[in-house]
């Protein structure tokens, strides 16, 4: 940082003698400042109109309580419209002009931004997956597994959780054999694509679970192409945005492998067999976003929870009244701040809705999982340098390994605030 000047009259708040002002050396613009005003208070839009009449955004809260760090908003709009166009349009890992330090700005590869460029927007994908959910239902022994995990049948219906049917291969087969099935009572994939393209369009590219295989049509045998749903059996959580949009799905696994309990709903068009065969082709890639889960009526927004998987944090919100932002993975924590649409910017709208503090309840393993601490760590500094307090959640593993586990024993987290190690 370079040596802090004293300003005579303070842009900001109009005072004299007391505020100061910086040059910045990680900056794309030769002159570029940032501001510490002591007068200024901080808001929940995470902008403030200075006495010289221009809008200063809000970097970070200075560490005596008394003042924050700022920039003036035409000059960060600037900087990363110069820094955009010498990274290009990909995402990427990189150092942040506006914050100086490293995360996930852009696409970690130009080559997965043109992936999620396929992907149609939230209200899209929204209109298509509640076409989904309409068809299918929760198969029992997914309902009887998700009352022992403190599930309730309200819950159930609200989340619309449902179960992804067999392939129809599968299924022909087990009807050709009079194999009897619960997961028999589910529709047909193939019927769910035709009622889904009545309600959407033949075409159903962007829509991550689905894409275009050739196939021969068993009269004629001619080779045609035709929409398919992929995706394993298990039970299926959608997922919203902060705007109330369904955006995609995980499925929890009936048959559990190496690669984890967990699989998001995606057809990504460059995955491949053994044989290097396209498994999707012109399917859509499922970007990564985090979930939303927000009841205005009931939940208090000052404080919000951010958490790994859906389950955990529809249990949490239901017991505790609160906001929680849920993950898909805790190496996932960019995403909070950085999102490939900022029309589903997380921490943006948190600020909106008044949020102060966010409390990251990782699972209880993180004290023997390096990789777990770690990410906390760093999704801790992200929500600080975005202006929120910030504390960790945590508790004795003999009661659950997860936040869901232990607030199903009628216990509690214990919290604290985070410090950055120095």
């Amino acid at each position: 940082m370079s040596e802090i000047k004293q300003y005579k009259t303070c842009p900001v708040c109009g005072h004299h003698n007391w505020c100061g002002y910086w040059h910045k050396s990680n900056s794309e613009l030769p002159n570029a400042t940032l501001h510490t005003c002591h007068y200024v208070e901080g808001s929940p839009q995470g902008e403030v109109l200075g006495a010289d009449g221009k809008t200063y955004v809000l970097i970070k809260e200075l560490k005596s309580r008394d003042g924050w760090i700022l920039e003036s908003k035409e000059q960060r709009d600037e900087e990363r419209r110069l820094w955009a166009e010498k990274n290009g349009n990909g995402w990427r890992r990189v150092t942040d002009p506006v914050r100086g330090h490293a995360l996930l700005a852009k696409r970690d590869t130009m080559e997965q931004a043109r992936r999620e460029a396929t992907v149609l927007p939230n209200e899209k994908l929204d209109v298509a997956y509640r076409c989904v959910m309409q068809q299918l239902t929760l198969l029992p022994e997914h309902r009887n597994k998700l009352l022992e995990d403190g599930w309730t049948d309200d819950m159930i219906k609200r989340y619309h959780v449902c179960s992804m049917p067999l392939p129809d291969k599968q299924r022909w087969v087990m009807e050709r054999e009079h194999r009897k099935t619960s997961e028999l009572v589910l529709p047909w994939r193939y019927q769910i694509v035709e009622l889904l393209q009545k309600e959407v369009g033949e075409d159903l590219t962007g829509i991550p679970g689905f894409y275009l295989a050739k196939t021969a049509d068993r009269s004629t045998g001619e080779v045609i192409e035709r929409w398919r749903m992929a995706g394993p059996t298990g039970m299926m959580f959608f997922s919203k945005d902060v705007n109330g949009h369904y955006f995609g799905a995980q499925i929890r696994l009936d048959v559990v492998n190496s690669g984890g309990k967990y699989r998001g709903w995606s057809t990504n068009p460059e995955k491949t067999d053994k044989n290097g065969n396209q498994l999707y082709p012109h399917g859509t890639y499922l970007p990564v976003q985090p979930g939303f889960i927000y009841n205005p009526e009931k939940d208090d927004p000052c404080t919000v929870y951010i958490t790994e998987g859906f389950k955990k944090g529809a249990i949490g919100n239901e017991t505790l009244h609160v906001p929680f932002v849920h993950l898909p993975g805790v190496g996932n924590f960019a995403y909070v701040v950085n999102s490939y649409d900022e029309r589903t910017n997380v921490a943006a709208y948190l600020r909106k809705i008044g949020t102060q503090t966010i409390v990251i309840a990782y699972d209880a393993d993180k004290g023997v999982n390096s990789n777990v601490l770690k990410h906390e760590g760093n999704l801790a500094r992200e929500m600080q340098e975005y202006g929120f307090r910030v504390q960790l959640a945590s508790w004795n593993p003999a009661f659950g390994k997860g936040l869901d586990d232990l607030l199903k024993n009628g216990l509690r987290p214990l919290t604290e605030p985070y410090h950055e190690e120095s």
